[in-house]
């Protein structure tokens, strides 16, 4: 009997993994050799892998070249493999050849290594894995929990369950599904990340890559530059994005990606910094408690977490003075990095994030439910989302050092758009700290006039005196087209 196409798609994963029993995989050759299409699925599946193009060129990564530099000897090879030499293959019976082809790439994922992992964290082969474990070769699939793995090369890439990727050398990942930051250090410039429908090249950034169940990808740029390219091959064409540019991916456009996100504030904090007419501004801030006031010191903004005996007051709060009006009807994503002090004020009792609240109104407390929401960091409970006071998510994060806690690289989507309002019914929040998701498209009432603040807070008389050091701050909408979102 022919297998259904769920049942044809389970069978091209597990041939992926090497988990086939030999009975479906009998099963799947004889359906190969019956049947065109299946042959046609099987090569598109092939491509989406997009590991044989690299195999057969030998090429290790995307950066060891310009931008825009060719590859045609991996291309060609593969529209050898896509018109010929699956075909000849299957025909001559050798798929277990492809298999084995395969299996050289899948050895590679051998070269990436546990960085961290949470005690809650459950693999699909049901392995437990610690600090520094060796991840085995293919398909690696994360069920629940979170993770930082860590390449061979040095780019390290949290993962936050569901998450299903491979990797492909030791700078490369193909992200099947699932959402993932990659970090990656000066030794890895060039780390890419291959989707179903294109390809992320890092030069030296922080950058956020999700696929979700239909196999849209999406990319957004926290730190940095990549480069993004709407397919694998050669005659594909690619776009530079830089910190606070975003864009999407679909299965059904090949072609250049388009940039779906614009920056309205990006991440200097120097006074002397001006922004060109209808550019991106320099960031402009104003403490609200005056008993410490903020500082900007080095490009970086500082906020003082005081719990000194004695204090009156230990809540440190910053305006940001921008007109943030644009956020409503619209698509944006607000991004800013956080580190705080590894000594000073008990670490249980302590915490950074930001806050958006209402213009109209005096400024509130995160804690508050006059407040849109909040998003709070702290070394004891991690992360927490507050909507109107109340908390909606909490949950664990990776600190990247030890010298700080932190630092925190926190993006916020909030997405008031026409398309939101018809799908969800209303505006909705996520939010994504260092690569983990906290919460997805959880519904927020956001105010006419927005206003959004950095907050500290430590208990009183606790000790020790810190700061909590803000900087990468970015703020970017949705591309306007004819008066509306994109």
């Amino acid at each position: 009997m022919a297998p259904t196409p769920h049942e044809f798609s389970r069978m091209l994963a597990e041939l992926a993994d090497g988990t086939i029993s030999d009975a479906e995989f009998m099963r799947l050759e004889a359906t190969l050799r019956a049947d065109r299409a299946a042959r046609d699925e099987l090569r598109a599946w092939m491509a989406m892998e997009a590991a044989l193009p690299r195999i057969l060129a030998g090429e290790d990564a995307a950066g060891s070249r310009p931008p825009g530099t060719t590859r045609r000897c991996a291309d060609g090879l593969w529209r050898l493999a896509g018109a010929w030499l699956v075909p000849v293959m299957i025909a001559a019976g050798g798929l277990a050849a492809a298999v084995a082809w395969r299996s050289d790439a899948r050895r590679k994922g051998e070269l990436v290594a546990i960085a961290d992992v949470s005690p809650d964290a459950a693999w699909h082969d049901n392995v437990v894995r610690k600090l520094g474990d060796r991840l085995p070769s293919g398909v690696v699939r994360l069920d629940r929990g979170a993770a930082e793995v860590r390449f061979a090369r040095g780019a390290v890439v949290s993962l936050n369950a569901p998450v299903e990727f491979e990797a492909l050398g030791d700078n490369r990942l193909f992200l099947r599904n699932g959402r993932i930051t990659s970090s990656v250090p000066q030794q890895a410039h060039g780390f890419t990340v291959v989707s179903p429908d294109g390809e992320v090249i890092d030069f030296g950034t922080e950058f956020t890559v999700g696929v979700d169940r239909h196999g849209k990808t999406d990319v957004y740029v926290v730190s940095g530059e990549v480069d993004v390219a709407g397919g694998h091959s050669v005659l594909d064409q690619r776009v530079r994005l830089t910190q606070g540019f975003a864009t999407q991916l679909e299965k059904t456009a090949f072609g250049r990606p388009c940039i779906t996100q614009e920056p309205i504030v990006l991440d200097s904090f120097e006074r002397s910094t001006t922004g060109a007419v209808g550019g991106p501004l320099a960031l402009r801030c104003t403490s609200v408690d005056q008993e410490e006031r903020a500082e900007i010191r080095d490009g970086e903004l500082r906020i003082p977490i005081d719990g000194r005996p004695g204090r009156r007051y230990p809540i440190a709060r910053v305006e940001m003075e921008h007109d943030f009006s644009v956020l409503v009807g619209r698509r944006s994503h607000v991004s800013f990095r956080a580190a705080l002090p590894n000594v000073g004020s008990a670490p249980t009792e302590r915490w950074a994030g930001i806050a958006v609240d209402d213009r109209r109104h005096a400024a509130e407390m995160a804690y508050k439910k006059e407040a849109c929401f909040a998003v709070l960091v702290s070394p004891s409970w991690q992360a927490q989302v507050l909507v109107k006071g109340q908390r909606v998510a909490e949950q664990r994060v990776f600190a990247r050092n030890s010298e700080a806690i932190g630092p925190y690289q926190i993006v916020i989507v909030l997405d008031d758009s026409p398309a939101s309002r018809r799908l969800f019914g209303g505006t909705t929040l996520t939010v994504m700290i260092n690569g983990i998701d906290i919460v997805r498209d959880h519904p927020v009432e956001l105010c006419e006039v927005p206003r959004i603040q950095l907050q500290t807070n430590t208990v009183k008389e606790v000790g020790g005196h810190g700061y909590a050091v803000i900087d990468d701050v970015c703020v970017s909408v949705e591309v306007a087209v004819d008066g509306e979102g994109i």
